[in-house]
């Protein structure tokens, strides 16, 4: 075939195909349901033409695959995800909403629905009676065979309807030639490549209008569709060639060709009814038709659409709403705080207070539960109202156990004393009871306080007030299912830490024994004078203290610091001193002054924090004072802080002192003043092990450098976590 105009190509590439209200609104209901379900929405999707095409066309280019590899609605479905799939019918909701809209093209498109139907639901079961491989694929080309009829009744909807008003189809195709350069069979063939559909698709629905002798060793699915066209005609004399070119085609008897008609008439019928669709005006059976008619049904815009079209109006207005609401509850941290966002918008969408009861399992009990800011605005609900899941009785039970809405106005029996405290509680003369359950899970109820006339209007839009109840116990669901997965998720982080420090502690424990026994042997070797047995002591105790440190690493549970033991200031000032006398002072040309409160008694502290606290406070110094200084370090006793008594220490230094930027964020990690290759981990150590010491610890730059006091309590605190 030649090549479309190139002003029909560019006027039809920009049409939106029209697709019926009634399937639009059928399809947005179901996303508000609590499950979709893709089986039930691919049926529903099938029945209408271009939302149809519009989610195959998107989900091809996603397969990442040569042309036409996604068939199935199903499969389209799945690869563009539900959120994908309802954003397309919400798009295409909204311009059927806002499109002018005349009673002609409504009546040429129910018309064109129920031709493609019939057409569709007989392909798939002459595929099914001549063993075609593909039914579905069947289905699809008969339900698009006369798409090209919509696209150019889109584009041109006045000029199309003097077409379709010409009973005889051959002359339509004659005026569709002359009029727009090519007939719609073609234009069809052109939309299936565009839509990157199987070329025998597309071949299918080229070839639909080809005389019998043309099409009779065709591809199976060209006979099929062509003859599907035939059958499903509303000319009952078209029907009977329709059974005569079948039998022909695929040697079928008649009547069982004419038993595949009435049951596709059938199944349309339904479908129909289920859309509450009116298009059966005037059609008969097939078998009652004996004034074999040449005319085609008339098919009017009944008043049944009307509705339908205000429906949709207000299904979008709803989905807006909610999207509102959504975003909002999506914005929330924390469980109460979507609580709080579900109990606003429920003030601002119906004007009442809600309150949550929600479904502990394992109690088998539905208990208040707050959201925030309850205990200032709504604290009238006692956190000891509980009502049993099982309760026969009280109307909150009832409406979750039987997943539907319930008000106690509608009540002809005495309410349960529960349910009259709710109301009490609530202020209001009743109350409406909302289950929040998603899929197999039972969250719990969002009961509204309301009156007579309240309850009555909210009844009334009972649609619009169970979709706000899914989209609140959806949003419930996954936060808590978000969060769960969180909690896994550090879990599983912290138990690999773990794993990973216990492989370290192991690692560094072999060498650090190794050592010890050294210097136990070097020990032996010195004599009982020898003064360097002193300076083995010190190191043995510092192994000793490195690895208590390490083992704390391993066990976060295991307590952190044992204030249990008594400890002597001045005594752990001296080891500190002794240690670094030599490896850390000296090198550097520190000078050492000490000025030791001989009165200080023990306290009840730990002697390896404080150590640690001590070493990275003097560590720091040194390195401050790069070109040598004085190094101060003085203790005192009965430091009087908020009545309570306290022994010090204090650390001084000649260095330059700390940068204003760096005193302002001084005990945070990652802060230093030291340059590139320091973390500035040890002032944050030194905070925290003071913090677990219950004392306290200052910093301040003096006029010859920098001082750091830490008061450590006299009274023993236990041990600390």
């Amino acid at each position: 075939m030649s090549e479309l105009p190139q002003k029909l190509r560019e006027r039809i590439a920009g049409t939106t195909l029209p697709s019926l209200p009634h399937v639009l609104l059928k399809v947005l209901r179901t996303f508000n349901s609590e499950r979709v379900n893709i089986a039930d929405l691919s049926r529903l999707i099938n029945l209408d033409v271009a939302l149809r095409n519009r989610i195959v066309a998107l989900a091809n280019p996603l397969s990442n695959q040569k042309p036409a590899q996604i068939v199935s609605l199903e499969q389209s479905i799945v690869a563009l995800g539900l959120d994908t799939v309802r954003t397309i019918a919400i798009s295409a909701a909204i311009a059927e909403v806002f499109k002018p809209q005349s009673p002609i093209r409504r009546a040429e498109a129910k018309r064109l629905w129920r031709h493609a139907a019939h057409a569709a639901a007989i392909a798939k079961r002459l595929a099914e009676l001549t063993q075609y491989m593909h039914p579905e694929e069947a289905h699809l080309a008969g339900l698009l065979h006369d798409v090209g009829q919509l696209v150019l009744a889109a584009a041109f909807p006045e000029q199309y309807a003097q077409v379709l008003a010409e009973p005889d189809e051959l002359r339509q195709i004659d005026i569709e030639r002359q009029q727009f350069g090519a007939d719609h069979a073609q234009v069809g063939f052109w939309l299936m490549g565009h839509y990157q559909l199987r070329s025998i698709i597309g071949d299918a629905v080229l070839y639909h209008h080809e005389p019998t002798e043309r099409i009779v060793d065709a591809h199976l699915l060209v006979r099929i569709v062509s003859a599907a066209h035939a059958l499903s005609s509303d000319i009952a004399a078209q029907v009977a060639g329709g059974i005569e070119l079948a039998e022909r085609l695929f040697k079928l008897p008649a009547n069982e060709i004419l038993a595949v008609v009435e049951h596709a008439r059938k199944e349309v019928r339904q479908d129909a009814d289920y859309l509450a669709l009116n298009i059966e005006k005037g059609v008969e059976s097939i078998a009652q038709d004996t004034a074999k008619r040449r005319k085609p049904v008339e098919i009017e815009l009944s008043d049944d659409d009307n509705p339908i079209d205000a429906e949709l109006a207000e299904e979008i207005r709803s989905i807006m709403l909610l999207n509102g609401v959504r975003q909002a509850i999506a914005a929330a941290a924390g469980e109460p705080a979507v609580l709080a966002a579900i109990r606003k918008s429920a003030q601002i969408l119906f004007g009442v207070d809600a309150t949550f009861f929600i479904y502990e399992p394992g109690s088998n009990l539905l208990l208040v539960r707050r959201a925030s800011g309850d205990a200032a605005s709504n604290d009238q609900i006692s956190d000891q109202i509980v009502i049993p899941y099982d309760s026969g009785d009280s109307l909150i039970a009832q409406a979750v156990r039987g997943d539907a809405p319930l008000n106690s106005f509608s009540r002809n029996a005495e309410l349960a004393i529960i349910d009259q405290q709710v109301i009490r509680a609530t202020q209001s003369a009743g109350i409406l009871c909302l289950p929040l359950i998603i899929g197999e899970k039972t969250l719990g109820a969002i009961v509204f306080g309301v009156n007579a006339e309240t309850a009555a209007a909210l009844s009334e839009n009972m649609h619009f007030i169970r979709a706000f109840a899914n989209l609140a116990a959806s949003s419930l669901d996954a936060f808590r299912s978000r969060e769960a997965y969180e909690r896994l998720i550090e879990a599983n982080r912290e138990a690999e830490t773990a794993g990973h420090l216990r492989k370290i502690v192991h690692e560094v424990s072999n060498p650090l024994s190794i050592i010890k026994n050294y210097i136990s042997i070097l020990g032996m070797k010195l004599g009982p004078d020898d003064p360097s047995r002193q300076d083995l002591e010190v190191l043995n105790e510092e192994i000793d203290r490195i690895v208590g440190i390490i083992r704390s690493l391993s066990d976060p549970h295991t307590p952190a610091v044992d204030m249990t033991a008594e400890a002597d200031p001045n005594l752990i000032v001296s080891e500190v001193v002794e240690l670094c006398r030599k490896s850390l002072f000296a090198p550097n040309r520190i000078s050492l002054k000490l000025d030791l409160d001989q009165s200080m008694e023990t306290v009840a502290t730990n002697k390896n924090g404080v150590k640690q606290i001590l070493l990275n406070l003097v560590k720091n110094a040194a390195e401050a004072m790069v070109d040598g200084g004085t190094l101060s370090l003085s203790t005192a006793d009965s430091v009087n802080r908020d009545g309570e008594d306290y022994v010090a220490i204090t650390i001084s230094d000649t260095g330059p002192g700390i940068p204003p930027y760096v005193m302002s964020h001084l005990f945070e990690p990652g802060n230093s003043s030291k340059g590139n290759g320091h973390a500035g981990l040890g002032l944050a150590i030194a905070k925290n092990i003071v913090k677990e010491l219950r004392g306290f610890i200052t910093c301040r730059n003096t006029q010859r450098g920098v001082s750091f006091e830490i008061l450590l309590p006299k009274k023993p605190s236990g041990s600390i976590a």
